[in-house]
Parts: structure tokens; sequence; C-alpha cells
């Protein structure tokens, strides 16, 4: 039976429940509502294996930026992609803001997550967070979604405004849309009108797509690919960065190819 915890504030207009429960791969989280959407899975006995796609095209988007110092990940989920990036870059900081407490907890007993100094859990909201934060990343990953789609208050244009100004010289914003949502229309035109010639990794997996960019110069997918066979070569993550940064796509590209 799945283990049930305490009812969380409403989301998307809804009442949902967090339940863990097994599922292909591993351990899920699942915010109950009206379609139950997987909120991230992991394999205890492989925890850095990125069991759904769209983590590794996360992951991969950091070959942005070389050797990033500071990341802010928003939406916790299981932690799977704060964990996975700790173990990519030993020396970094990072910093993760989720909304509910209860995913906190969860992510905590169940799947493993363990914060310290260079893995630090914000309860807040990140619409609320983001703009008053006084820190600057190198890379600021946007995952923040509810039963149904992405949260309400990150899907607007203001939102990507303020993370934009988040970001150090030369950062990366990168942002997980899941396609064919209601909100996943605005979200992508907000991107491609603020971040120059943004890429596209859509998952192999599942209809998640991977935006990422800067908003002052087009990334150099060449140089990311290279910045991502030399981390391959250090074996920290059981999958391979470049062989994500091969499905890359233009974002104008992909939206024409990859509709939804």
């Amino acid at each position: 039976m799945p283990t049930r915890f305490r009812q969380g504030q409403r989301v998307n207009g809804q009442r949902w429940v967090l339940e863990v429960a097994e599922r292909a791969g591993g351990k899920a989280l699942v915010f109950e509502g009206s379609e139950a959407l997987v909120q991230g899975i992991i394999d205890p006995a492989r925890p850095l294996e990125a069991q759904l796609g769209y983590l590794r095209a996360a992951v991969a988007a950091t070959c942005a930026v070389d050797a990033p110092a500071r990341m802010l990940v928003l939406g916790l989920g299981v932690g799977a992609l704060p964990r996975m990036l700790e173990a990519l870059y030993p020396d970094a900081v990072l910093h993760t803001v989720e909304l509910e407490p209860a995913v906190v907890e969860v992510a905590r007993e169940h799947f493993g997550l363990q914060p310290g100094p260079r893995l630090q859990v914000h309860v807040a909201d990140a619409a609320d967070w983001v703009p008053r934060d006084p820190r600057a990343y190198d890379a600021l990953f946007i995952d923040c979604y509810g039963p149904d789609d992405m949260a309400e208050a990150v899907s607007r244009a203001a939102f990507f405004d303020a993370a934009i100004e988040r970001l150090t010289p030369g950062g990366v914003l990168v942002a997980n849309i899941l396609a064919g949502r209601p909100r996943a229309t605005a979200a992508l035109d907000a991107l491609a009108e603020r971040l120059v010639r943004p890429w596209c990794i859509p998952a192999r997996d599942g209809s998640n797509r991977v935006v990422l960019g800067r908003p002052d110069v087009a990334l150099d997918l060449g140089v990311m690919t290279a910045r991502a066979r030399a981390l391959d070569a250090t074996g920290r993550l059981p999958y391979r960065l470049g062989a994500e940064l091969l499905c890359a796509l233009p974002l104008a590209a992909a939206r024409v190819l990859l509709p939804g």
C-alpha cells in the first residue's frame, strides 16, 4: 500500500496528498490529483541513475557553464536533480526551493535527501523567493509542478524576468516544460522571447522538454559538448551527458518538429 501523508495546501485549485509508491524504476513520489503526475522516481540501490529522462537533459544543460559554483533548483520533488548536481560538481553549492514542507519531509525520509552546507533546502514559494533572493546563480532550474501542470505563478512572464535577474554573467536558465499542458505554450513563448536562440533537449521517455539558454548570447553547442565529454570522463554520474546533448534542437525547430 502507498504511504499517505497529510494533505497539502491547494495547488492548481485542488486538494492533493502525497503518495510514495513502487513504480517501474524504483520508489516514486506522486501528487494525487486529477492526473497524478509522478514527481520523481529513485532506485535506492542506484540513486544517481536518473529514472526520469528529463533529469539527464537538465543536468546536461549545466555544460553551458564552465564549472558552475552556485546553482538554484526551483521544485524539489524527490531531490534527484540536486543530488545529481551535487555529485557532478563537488565544489558547487546548491540551493533548492520547495513550496510544500511535506515534500521536503518525504524526500528526507523516503528518498535519501541529506541537506547540508552544500545542498541547502528552503521552504518557500518560488514566485516570492526568486525576486527577493540576493544571490546570483551560474545555473537556475525551473521545475515547479503540481498535480496537473506547471504552477501558475511561475509560468508568468514576470517570473521569467525575475529568474533571469538572478543569473550571473554567463549563467544559464533551464526550464522543464511538460508539453501539452495548458501553461506550456505561454512558458515556451516567454522563454523564446527572453533567451537568445535557446536550445531544447526533449526527454527520450516522455513529453518533457528541457529548454536552456542565456539572455545575452546564444549558447555554443560545440563548447557544451566538449565540456560534457570532460565531465563524462570523471565517471561521477552513471550516464553520459554528451549523449543527451546529441538530442538538442533549437527551440524554434523543436516547437515545429515536436508539437504538443
